[in-house]
């Protein structure tokens, strides 16, 4: 789970209280919550992980923690005053972080629910909470939480395999690199943008429809040639957010993960491509 992400006029106290009640709607799924000193560790050493919030850079957050989930959320709110006094966060004999006194304000709440086998955003919800103070609008967003929870559960979802003549040439699904042919991994059921790019081969762009439970087998053979200039400029992605770039920098993070991180990578197996995975390191 990130930080409640909260402009100027919402306090320290505030936030401290929204992550608070995020962690209790995930312990009430009985969900375990990934230390924030293992993920303040991984943010030290991989400091573009902070701000990128591509699915490419989403995944190689939970893939380094070993995380299924990836929580993040937001709040934005008009006072009618002025705001809570900044005071540290109080906690009761329990720990549970009281909510800081408030007067009533308008709340703007969003919350994103990021699955890190799917590669994709599981559930995205938004709602307001008009003149709430802080302890209801807490509550608004645990229970966007467990929405979301529930939502991305009950979403179908298939497996896509693709094969490619050549091999090795890089799978965007829904315009995010999420590894190289032969590629196989759990994705949403429904339908989806598939292209495959390899240099000196023509990129092969079609729409695809995963069925409920099903695997959808491809297997493409790409000409040779050269894209259209528009088609290169329109899949022109920032050196950071291509998988080649993490497994170039995979020996800085293996130094300040650790042994604990990479235990927990090397705990879950064989990736869904059934070798190592080309947008996270395996150590």
């Amino acid at each position: 789970m990130l930080d409640c992400e909260a402009p100027a006029q919402v306090t320290a106290a505030e936030r401290a209280f929204f992550d608070s009640e995020l962690a209790q709607a995930l312990k009430d799924q009985q969900i375990a919550q990934t230390a924030k000193s293992d993920r303040d560790l991984v943010f030290a050493e991989e400091k573009k992980l902070q701000t990128c919030q591509t699915a490419v850079c989403t995944e190689r957050i939970g893939r380094l923690l070993g995380s299924r989930f990836i929580v993040r959320s937001s709040v934005g709110v008009t006072r009618d005053g002025s705001p809570v006094s900044d005071a540290e966060p109080k906690k009761d004999k329990s720990g549970k972080v009281i909510a800081p006194q408030s007067s009533p304000a308008d709340w703007k709440l969003k919350l994103e629910l990021f699955h890190v086998d799917v590669g994709a955003m599981g559930a995205q919800l938004a709602t307001d909470c008009l003149r709430c103070d802080t302890a209801q609008a807490g509550k608004a967003l645990s229970d966007l939480l467990q929405k979301a929870l529930f939502e991305e559960a009950s979403r179908p979802r298939g497996s896509l395999q693709v094969s490619s003549k050549p091999p090795g040439a890089l799978v965007f699904v829904d315009g995010t690199d999420l590894g190289v042919t032969p590629f196989k991994r759990p994705t949403y059921s429904g339908k989806h943008r598939l292209i495959l790019r390899s240099a000196g081969y023509r990129s092969d762009q079609r729409d695809i429809d995963v069925p409920d439970s099903q695997k959808l087998l491809l297997d493409i053979t790409l000409t040779e040639g050269e894209d259209p200039a528009e088609l290169v400029q329109e899949q022109r992605t920032p050196i950071y957010k291509k998988w080649w770039f993490w497994v170039a920098v995979g020996g800085a993070a293996a130094a300040v993960a650790g042994a604990a991180t990479a235990g927990a990578i090397a705990s879950q197996g064989p990736t869904s491509n059934g070798t190592p995975s080309t947008n996270h390191i395996v150590f």
